[in-house]
Order: structure tokens, then sequence, then C-alpha cells
């Protein structure tokens, strides 16, 4: 059996949160650990941390909808609600639970995390426009969480893991025949495409590092796992390396063609959250990655294109400009205005790739960005010194 690829390709914008009112555990992409309140207490000011514990009450959150995209988030065990300390309005603000739902402090608007998986977020607070983040990027149990200014970093993303978010394999499913591939053939003669997993991980890893790595072939499993981003280097951007547009008349291009023309109807499936109207590259870079595998064999080499993922940097400042500099009085001025809050996520990336080209590679997706400014950079207000934490 061949392990099929499917990609995810860029999202059209960084998606304000249509997530299900329920009970879920929050784990932070960065570390893999629980947003937590220690504790059996239920008085009210009682710290927020991350925690290795994603079962007991104290790691339950019951989210509900008050708005647009906009959220409460009650902890199970102490029965009070996420809430910046103090009501502060400053970066490094500490985030406690209290008992006050109506408040802005104790409301958060949800984004999905752009080219993730879909089940990841990031939490603006709708009283400081700041994010839900891990003090110092910490993966140590017990850290502390405040509100920050980087919604790119792993560290203010966080999986929203509940009874409709996660699933573990079972026998006749699609997903299970593809782990068992890889636990008993795929380790051996592909080792390149496990990295951190060897015959004697669990099922669970197996099926986490699917889930992340080969998009929509598996669901996040239920079941502990260790593992909670994609290690696979090829997933990330390096610019030195050779890439070849399709060329018209080649094979790659008739069967992008294809692709475009009937493979999108016969099976949306293999092409997820792409198109008909997606760029011919767009199509191309699916269809490296799934050559890569060995599923295909269309001679499609890597375009010269990456759609930024989560844990680059591009992806991180292009979350920054998207979600707060834009924002922000201090930075607003150097974008283009043909940028706004309502631009994809994409067309930031262009914007950045303009300015930027060593840090940030042109997005695969054809961008207003990049159409109206054919001449590069000296049309574009570029800082000469990217702003911290983002640009």
């Amino acid at each position: 059996m061949i392990l099929p690829l499917v990609l995810l390709a860029s999202q059209a914008t960084l998606a304000r949160c249509t997530l299900q009112s329920g009970t879920y555990t929050l784990q932070s992409v960065n570390s893999g650990k629980y947003l937590h309140v220690e504790g059996e207490s239920t008085e009210n000011g009682a710290d927020v941390q991350i925690s290795d514990d994603g079962t007991g009450p104290g790691s339950q959150w019951r989210v509900e909808a008050v708005g647009d995209g906009v959220y409460t988030l009650q902890n199970v065990g102490a029965a009070k609600y996420l809430n910046l300390k103090g009501d502060g309005m400053d970066k490094g603000t500490k985030v406690w639970v209290w008992d006050n739902p109506d408040s802005s402090s104790t409301q958060w608007r949800l984004s999905t995390v752009p080219n993730g998986d879909g089940t990841a977020y990031v939490l603006e607070s709708m009283r400081s426009s700041l994010f839900l983040n891990v003090v110092g990027s910490s993966v140590e149990s017990g850290a502390s969480v405040w509100v920050w200014d980087n919604p790119g970093s792993t560290s203010s993303q966080w999986e929203f893991i509940g009874s409709d978010s996660c699933h573990d394999a079972v026998v006749g499913e699609v997903c299970y025949a593809d782990v068992m591939w890889a636990k008993e053939h795929g380790i051996d003669s592909r080792a390149e495409w496990y990295p951190g997993l060897t015959n004697s991980s669990s099922f669970a890893d197996f099926q986490a590092h699917l889930h992340f790595c080969f998009w929509d072939r598996c669901p996040l499993p239920c079941a502990a796992t260790s593992l909670h981003n994609c290690d696979l280097v090829d997933r990330y951007w390096d610019h030195k390396h050779s890439c070849s547009d399709a060329a018209a008349g080649t094979k790659c291009y008739k069967a992008i063609e294809w692709a475009q023309q009937h493979g999108i109807h016969a099976h949306p499936e293999w092409y997820p959250s792409l198109s008909e109207h997606a760029s011919v590259r767009q199509f191309q870079f699916r269809m490296f990655q799934g050559q890569q595998t060995g599923l295909e064999a269309h001679g499609c080499e890597e375009p010269c294109c990456h759609d930024t993922v989560p844990g680059e940097l591009c992806h991180e400042h292009a979350a920054w400009a998207m979600l707060y500099g834009i924002n922000d009085p201090q930075f607003s001025h150097v974008y283009p205005p043909s940028l706004t809050n309502a631009s994809a996520f994409e067309e930031f990336q262009a914007y950045l790739h303009l300015c930027y080209p060593d840090r940030c590679p042109e997005p695969c997706a054809d961008t207003v960005v990049q159409a109206n400014h054919q001449g590069g950079p000296p049309a574009l207000d570029c800082p000469d010194v990217p702003p911290h934490g983002g640009l």
C-alpha cells in the first residue's frame, strides 16, 4: 500500500471561527501541554498555566459563543472564566479565571491558524486586542499564561480538542489502514517520512503524525500522544532549493489541467481547500507533495512558490501583520491600500515577499498585491528594520 498525501492549500482568509459551543481541552501547539487551572479552588483569581494533565476538570473548558467569532471559556474545575488579570490592557498581562462572563476581559475572538490543520486557533482578547500566549514560549509544566502581540507564534496557537474534533481511527477506515501500513512497513522502507517515530511508537503517535503532516488524511486522535505538529523538513520553505514552474505542454502541466477541469469535480477529497479557480502553481504544489510520497508519477517538480505554514518565520510575520500590524497606528501606514482586515492571508505574505524575498517566499495563489506591484519593493513602503514581532 502506498501512503497517499492530501495537501491543505492556502485558505482564502484567516477565517473567523465557527467553532461549535461545547467542552474542549486546549493544547499549546508549541509545547503540547494543556491550558489548565491548578487545584480544586473555585475562588476568583486562580492562575492559568500549562500542564501535562489534559484529563482532569482543571483542563476542561466550556466554550460558548457570545457573538460573531467571539467566545467565553469557562473552566470546568474552577467554574470561572478565562480572564485578564486586573482587566489589564498591556502586553504581559497575566491570565487568570474570574466570574464575570459579560466583561470584555473574559471574551475572546477566535481565528483559525492559516494553512494549519483546521483545529488550531489564536485567541484575541476583546479588551486588549492581544493574544493568549505562554510566557517566554516555555514548554515547562506550570508555566504561566499571559497576553502578547504575536499571533503567528506557535506559543499563541492552541489546538481545540473536543468530541467532534478528534477521533481514534478504527478498522475499516482509510486512516486506520494508513496508520497500520506506516507502522508495519513505511517506518522501515521510508523512515524519512516519519521523523521521531519508531516501530515501537504508539498507534496514536502515528495517527497524529499523519494528521499534522498529511493533511486531512487522518483526524486528530483522541488518545494521548506526544506529537502536536509536523517535523517533516520538506514541509518548510528553503529558498535555496531548486524549483521549476510547470511549462505548457509538459506531462506535469497536462496533469494539472486534468485536475483543474476534471479531478477537482470527480474527487474533491483529493484537493481539500482547492477549487477549479486555484492557480496552476497551487495545483502543482499539491501534486509535487503527492509525488514525494510515491503516490503519483506525473513529473511535477517543486514550483517556485510556497504557501507558508505554521512554524515558519514568514508565517509568524504574516499573521502578525494581518491580525495586529494592520490595526496598529505605529505600523499600519507601511501596508499598501489594497491590504485591509478582510484581505486574504496570502495577500500579506505576498507583500512581505516583495519587501523581504529572502525571508518570505512568493505565495502560490494569485494575489492583488503582486498584480499591483510588479515593480517590486520600490513601489512599496518597506521598513528598513522590521518592527519587533512582525513586519
